[in-house]
């Protein structure tokens, strides 16, 4: 899924937070800027921590499973409609 969200993003100037937003999203990884980027334009939210694969409390954004087409739809829908920034620490 990280692939999309690159393509999608780069209309918007990336800007790298202090703290990360997802806990399983390095902050050294080649695609966090981007995910970061797409979360402060509320384009992705991400998983809210609940889950076993989940070791510590926070959002997941999950980056090994596959996208299924209701979430590449939405991600492309939130993308075209420019939604106000979260103003997360942004």
């Amino acid at each position: 899924m990280p692939e999309y969200i690159t393509f999608l993003v780069q209309r918007y100037i990336c800007t790298v937070l202090a703290t990360a937003t997802f806990n399983d999203v390095e902050r050294n990884s080649a695609v966090y800027t981007y995910i970061e980027t797409a979360y402060y334009h509320q384009i992705i939210s991400g998983y809210d921590f609940g889950g076993p694969d989940q070791p510590r409390p926070g959002k997941y954004f999950r980056p090994g499973n596959n996208a299924t087409h209701g979430q590449i739809a939405k991600i492309v829908f939130n993308a075209v409609s420019n939604l106000p920034c979260t103003g997360d620490g942004w």
